[in-house]
């Protein structure tokens, strides 16, 4: 009994893979009425065939009306047979065996005739083959190889992933590009010839493929604020992904002249905890496929402070134009940026100005020397950022100014020289525009109205106008 065990389970395990192999794979019943039938074989008997369909329904033919059962694999399309005695048959091939092929002129009729193997020199299908792509993120190329006859054109069938066959789209080439697909999304393809004859070939090999991922967008809103302790956070706006889900953001860094990958956040912010030498830092999203986006990037100002040089001119106005004529001199400032992290700055700054006299005055001062200016003032100012190099920021100052001016006044008619030469308080309000050319480096403009108070001769309105550059500590 035990030595029988082992050889009963190897037949039983023998029959039954052999019963659940035979009954995966399709079989063809041929019946007499010229009809084909593709299915599994549930069960059979010596008088009847119980076979499941395509359609998982189960039928019952009598093996009378049975001409033959195929279990291979059935190509569909015609074939073109090479006699060797030159002549060419279109046919279908149903059956073959080891000495002949079986062949129907009509593939739905019963007819058949035979054909030595000796008497073909080849065969050869009639549908194209050998369907490949190149997909990208919304088209794929296609190319194929061409039907062994000439086709009128050729119908490209497509379909997503758990879906059917569409209408088809049409090609005079053996080359299509499939265009508006979706991305990141599986297809599957196929091709079909369309001859002259208005009969359409059974389809070549089915090409499934995956269009690309689509990167996702960069990161917006990039903010840079210094804590008390030197600590850098970087925060940002989450950003979109339109085919997939951003899963995470990588953080690189100027440092020495090198970018770094720092570190990385699942969330919309990160903290540099010592982001000394660092000059930028860049953000780039990450998608559940491992794209990136390109990079966003934030200047990192760890003092905060921008000592700026500017030099222009220096306009008097109102009756000031009467005294002197326009000058030039040149204005040393310092700002601290992102005040309670906000864009509110204050500043102080030290300027110089010379000014030219005029003579032939109209009124009580005839005369009035070569002047200079020197103004030390406090400021207090609100930055717009418009782009990541581009901002403006309108601001209010006021201090003290010294002035030095020789003048002619007339005193009962009678000329006497005077010089101004005293300290006096000044206030004005302006607008700057920086233009950030490098991380460092930043270009300014400077617009200015404002007016000294003086107690000797009357107030001094002005404008100044200059230009100069900044360089971010």
């Amino acid at each position: 009994m035990e030595s029988g065990m082992p050889l009963i389970k190897r037949i039983f395990f023998t029959s039954l893979i052999l019963f659940i192999s035979i009954n995966l794979c399709a079989e063809y019943l041929f019946l007499k009425d010229g009809s084909i039938v593709k299915g599994v074989i549930i069960s059979e008997t010596a008088a009847y065939i119980n076979f499941r369909n395509e359609e998982k329904k189960t039928e019952r033919y009598p093996r009378d009306q049975i001409m033959r059962v195929l279990y291979t694999e059935l190509n569909m399309g015609r074939v073109f047979v090479q006699r060797r005695d030159g002549k060419v048959d279109t046919v279908y091939m149903v059956d073959e065996d080891r000495l002949t092929y079986t062949f129907r002129k009509d593939l739905y009729k019963p007819v058949e005739f035979t054909m030595k193997r000796a008497d073909v020199l080849f065969m050869a299908e009639r549908n194209p083959t050998g369907l490949k792509g190149e997909p990208e993120t919304n088209q794929v190329s296609l190319e194929w190889l061409p039907s062994f006859e000439k086709m009128k054109y050729y119908n490209i069938y497509y379909k997503k992933k758990g879906e059917k066959y569409g209408p088809s789209v049409k090609s005079g080439k053996t080359t299509y590009v499939l265009k508006n697909l979706s991305s990141n999304t599986e297809y599957t393809v196929k091709v079909t010839g369309f001859a002259g004859d208005g009969d359409e070939t059974t389809s070549s090999n089915e090409y499934t493929f995956v269009t690309k991922n689509i990167p996702p967008d960069s990161p917006d809103g990039i903010n840079v604020i210094i804590t008390d302790k030197g600590e850098a956070k970087v925060s940002w706006q989450p950003a979109s992904d339109v085919d997939g889900k951003v899963v995470k953001y990588l953080l690189f860094a100027d440092k020495d002249n090198e970018k770094k990958l720092i570190g990385e956040s699942k969330n919309t912010a990160y903290t540099i905890s010592s982001p000394s030498g660092i000059t930028r830092v860049y953000v780039v999203s990450v998608d559940d496929r491992g794209a990136e986006s390109d990079p966003a990037s934030k200047r990192i100002v760890l003092i905060g402070i921008t000592p700026v040089f500017t030099g222009g001119v220096i306009y008097p106005m109102g009756k000031f134009t009467d005294l002197l004529g326009m000058g030039y001199g040149g204005t040393l400032s310092l700002t601290k940026h992102n005040l309670f992290g906000t864009g509110l700055e204050t500043g102080i700054s030290a300027g110089f100005y010379y000014m030219p006299g005029k003579a032939d005055i109209e009124s009580d001062i005839v005369e009035t020397g070569n002047a200079f200016l020197i103004p030390l003032g406090l400021s207090i100012a609100y930055r717009f950022n418009f782009t990541e190099n581009l901002s403006a920021a309108p601001y209010i100052t006021g201090g003290a100014a010294y002035m030095k001016m020789p003048y002619t006044e007339l005193v009962n008619s009678i000329p006497e020289k005077k010089e101004l030469s005293a300290p006096g308080p000044f206030a004005g309000a302006g607008m700057t525009f920086d233009y950030a050319a490098t991380d460092r480096i930043t270009l300014c403009l400077r617009a200015e109205y404002g007016f000294l108070v003086s107690s000797t001769i009357s107030d001094y309105p002005f404008m100044r106008l200059e230009i100069g550059a900044g360089y971010r500590m």
